[in-house]
């Protein structure tokens, strides 16, 4: 497996068990803010202390039975300033976790964003986009809900017990007796739940994430759905991807009803004996030191204050055990190494020469995979115009991909400008090319925004002035609000040609010095696409330019064509010489001209 794959794809991910490395990345992430959170914990103690102090005061309540009206009042007083810093601490711990939660999250999610965009392009071939938005929602709420409410609550917790453990050895010693009973009973039967819970969680969180990648797909494919009436089938699939989501979500909720109940008759049954042994010890009158009433009070409300902490870290147990396996998902795509390394040397002095070489290269997509290229061997000169033609899955796009470092060769070297190409810094690499794909991928906003992609700063003349060299300044203004028309996601507000114009005037507009066109004029009218090659031929007189090219009418005038084929180069030469050779071009002339390819 590949290092840029993920437990998607690998079960064992599933029944691997939870890292305190996990916990330690989670602090890491949050920064600064982890040392807020854990200064507010100062707050935290303060408020438990004075929960405890409120316990004393009443004992000192019930134990004072001369009790003067000056010292009623001065208890009473300090009742309610307990109470007041309690609220306050309380109020404050709680802000300033929230809020450091919050900008931790924050953190979190820009880490997990770069990190899917520095992967390489063989990572997206394997992972579906639905899978990844489930991990970028679902996952981060799980581990917000774990930084926000699980992790305070789990420290409140044990600061109640540890507490309330300490006042009642302060009180005496013997009352310690029960909860050395208790406790031990709580924790094993959270140890005897806690492997299947895990594996549970995992299964589930890997369920949804399928189902949200399945949602997704079918949502983008929703058109070629009911165009070939394949809504039922979409439908049945998806209820199959529910389904495992509630067969799963009901064995987690089946857990968690045997888990709570078995805590609660643990917990009760720890009451009952604390009051039954509480009663005896005044009653024997066999302590060193003597339980008064007030102690016993004192002693009934430190155990039930005990018990409601222990049951929330139960509760919060099975967030945080879901909080662990989300974060282990996240930290995969965040600590995962893209297989394109890239050089820190952004300053690489390029000479006017902009040659490019492909020397004794192979390339696979896949081990399992055939050898898309075979000791392929190609120089293209600089300022010259090439295009690569040949049957679909030939090599032509794997070919332009390598040259823009989507992929890494898996044998031989590539240069550019005699350089070799894994020495060139991908920024730098791709200032200097323009890239349009036959699918050309529009963001979300408008037309002048998704020309200025490459270059924010161009003014709104500059731009209309390229459009108007390319001859698609009409076509741009005949939009219902000319440039400023919002394309809608993935450009689907305009139509396919209008999307593929976009698209190639925004990579053209920045003046590259290499231009690959991916069968960039392929779904444009017949009148456009001729103002368009006029204009791309202009700017190929001083570019280095690949063309690759189903519809071979459009390549007439480059400076040589290349048939590629069987891993390698089968033919080569300029339009008017294949033509009278007769062979491998020619065929595809034949076949293109009765409208088999």
């Amino acid at each position: 497996m590949s290092k840029e794959t993920l437990s998607e794809l690998d079960d064992v991910a599933k029944t691997r068990p939870i890292s305190s490395k996990l916990l330690l990345k989670i602090f890491k992430s949050m920064g600064i803010y982890a040392f807020i959170i854990i200064f507010s914990n100062i707050f935290l103690f303060i408020c438990l202390y004075t929960d405890i102090e409120i316990i004393s005061e009443i004992k000192l309540l019930i134990d004072n039975k001369n009790i003067k009206t000056d010292s009623l009042i001065s208890l009473v007083g300090m009742l309610g300033i307990l109470i007041l810093v309690n609220r306050v601490s309380g109020a404050t711990q709680f802000i300033s976790t929230i809020l450091s939660s919050n900008k931790a999250m924050q953190s979190l999610r820009n880490q997990f964003f770069q990190s899917l965009m520095l992967l390489s392009k063989r990572f997206y071939d394997k992972h579906k986009s639905g899978w990844l938005v489930a991990r970028a929602t679902g996952d981060m709420g799980s581990i917000f809900d774990f930084m926000t409410f699980a992790l305070m609550m789990i420290m409140i917790s044990l600061g109640i017990i540890g507490i309330s453990l300490f006042k009642l050895f302060q009180i005496n010693p013997t009352l310690l007796i029960p909860c050395l009973f208790l406790i031990p009973f709580l924790f094993l039967a959270t140890i005897l739940f806690k492997k299947r819970m895990t594996s549970n969680q995992r299964d589930l969180r890997d369920a949804n994430s399928r189902m949200i990648a399945y949602l997704s797909e079918s949502i983008k494919g929703v058109k070629v759905s009911q165009a070939f009436d394949r809504v039922t089938k979409n439908k049945e699939n998806f209820e199959e991807h529910n389904k495992k989501n509630f067969i799963l979500g009901l064995e987690t909720s089946k857990l968690n009803g045997l888990y709570m109940p078995s805590m609660e008759f643990i917990g009760t049954l720890g009451l009952i004996f604390a009051i039954i042994f509480g009663i005896y010890l005044i009653q024997s009158n066999q302590t060193t030191k003597p339980l008064s009433p007030g102690d016993l009070a004192a002693y009934l409300l430190l155990i039930s204050l005990m018990l409601f902490p222990i049951r929330l870290l139960v509760e919060f147990y099975s967030m945080s055990i879901s909080a662990m396996a989300s974060a282990e998902r996240i930290y995969e795509i965040i600590d995962m190494k893209s297989e394109i390394i890239d050089t820190d040397n952004t300053d690489t002095e390029f000479s006017k020469n902009w040659s490019i070489e492909l020397k004794n290269v192979d390339f696979q997509y896949d081990e399992s995979e055939p050898m898309v290229l075979k000791n392929l061997n190609l120089i293209i000169k600089e300022h010259e115009s090439i295009a690569l033609v040949g049957h679909t899955g030939a090599g032509k796009t794997t070919i332009a991909s390598l040259i823009s470092r989507f992929y890494d060769v898996k044998k031989g070297d590539i240069f550019i400008n005699n350089i070799n190409i894994k020495d060139i810094n991908l920024k730098t690499l791709h200032e200097k090319m323009a890239i349009v794909l036959q699918e050309g991928y529009l963001f979300s906003g408008t037309v002048f925004e998704n020309l200025r992609t490459r270059n924010p700063t161009l003014s709104n003349e500059e731009v209309i002035q390229f459009s108007k060299q390319m001859g698609t300044h009409e076509i741009f203004n005949a939009l219902p609000f000319g440039y400023d028309t919002v394309v809608g996601e993935s450009g689907h507000a305009i139509s396919h040609g209008q999307r593929q114009l976009i698209s190639l005037v925004r990579s053209l507009i920045t003046k590259p010095e290499i231009m690959i066109l991916d069968e960039a004029t392929s779904s444009i009218d017949v009148l456009t696409e001729s103002i368009l090659t006029n204009a791309i031929n202009n700017i190929s007189k001083n570019t280095t330019s690949i063309f690759i090219a189903h519809r071979l009418s459009t390549i007439k005038n480059v400076d040589r064509i290349l048939v590629i084929g069987n891993g390698g180069i089968m033919e080569e030469g300029n339009y008017d010489t294949l033509m009278k050779n007769k062979s491998h071009f020619y065929k595809l002339i034949n076949l293109y001209d009765e409208g088999k390819i």
